[in-house]
């Protein structure tokens, strides 16, 4: 749910998700019946923009223990609040954000063999540009540019119980190819974490779910590798190359009688996807590789609400042979990036 005052001054949004998904290996420790929430708040009457929020986010996730290389499940919950500001800069053909803010994170770690839990006190810089255009019978960004880099600074003066660092970056292109509003779509982006072990993020790859935006400080921001499970690999660094055509089908725009849902186009995409996850020494021989189709639709829900709905099947190859090749049939609603 979300909602703004009259003026604009004002605006407020909460989510809650529930996981239905369950699979076996990460059984012990699913969230089960406790939602993942978010709060969050903005104060939009000058510039800059002020803003605070806050969440509550458990993760399950598979970690590599022993010399065996047997994956462990443990399930990361985290709690944090957020204050900051972000000073907008927009102009006819593009736009520009800078951003900062504090956030205090809770995060208690559980599992069938591992117990524990600290905090992070971090400082939050982030900067974006946006030059990619969006025309009447677009059916996703084209003829342009979006980039975006982010900087987190963990610090025990701010709170935290260790020092590290996140550094992470994302550009995006949109080139018009082949028929009218047809998109090729390019993505590279990148992540570091350090310091502090027991601080420092642990970055994820795998899983057909939409990327945040390329401003995101979120330790799965950079994990579309579509033919995996959500989050299969981990590390401290992690690279990602994404590559979509886009092509339009029809324009349909109907209805059915006055029924709230109004169909505006349907359109297909084939995609292939390269990244790597990894602790220590890079090793190009031990990229993932994805490759697939998507078929989606342009779709108006309740007169007012506009949303792409993608139905997708995906293929993926793990180079170093950790994980097995693997096939999956998703939905999702968004595009990837």
């Amino acid at each position: 749910m979300a909602g703004a005052d009259a003026l604009g001054y004002h605006a407020w949004a909460a989510t809650a998700t529930w996981s239905v998904a369950r699979e076996t290996l990460v059984e012990p420790v699913s969230p089960g019946a406790r939602p993942d929430l978010l709060l969050a708040y903005a104060y939009d009457r000058w510039r800059p923009t002020l803003f605070t929020q806050y969440a509550d986010e458990t993760t399950p996730l598979l970690i590599r223990e022993g010399s065996d290389g047997s994956r462990q499940p443990l399930a990361l919950r985290e709690r944090s609040v957020d204050a900051g500001v972000l000073v907008p800069f927009r102009r006819v053909r593009w736009s520009q954000s800078a951003l900062a803010f504090w956030r205090r994170e809770h995060s208690v770690v559980s599992g069938p063999s591992t117990a524990g839990e600290f905090n992070r006190g971090a400082a939050r810089l982030g900067w974006m540009v946006n030059t990619a255009r969006r025309y009447g019978y677009s059916i996703s960004p084209e003829d342009g540019v979006a980039a975006g880099a982010a900087l987190e600074l963990t610090r025990r003066g701010l709170g935290g119980d260790g020092n590290a660092q996140l550094f992470r970056a994302d550009t995006r292109a949109f080139l018009p190819l082949g028929r009218r509003h047809s998109v090729l779509a390019l993505r590279a982006s990148g992540a570091a974490s350090r310091g502090d072990a027991i601080v420092r993020r642990t970055l994820r790859l795998g899983g057909h779910g939409t990327d945040g935006g390329v401003l995101s400080f979120e330790e799965d921001a950079s994990s579309l590798l579509r033919g995996f499970p959500a989050d299969t690999f981990l590390g401290t660094n992690v690279v990602l190359g994404n590559a979509e055509y886009r092509l339009p089908l029809a324009w349909i725009e109907r209805g059915i009688g006055t029924w709230p849902v109004f169909l505006r186009a349907l359109h297909v995409s084939g995609f292939f996807d390269a990244g790597h996850a990894w602790t220590g020494r890079f090793t190009a021989a031990d990229a993932k590789l994805s490759w697939g189709v998507e078929a989606g639709a342009d779709v108006t829900a309740g007169y007012a609400l506009p949303f792409t709905w993608i139905v997708g099947v995906a293929w993926g190859r793990d180079l170093s042979n950790e994980v097995a090749d693997n096939r999956e049939i998703y939905v999702r609603i968004g595009r990837g990036f």
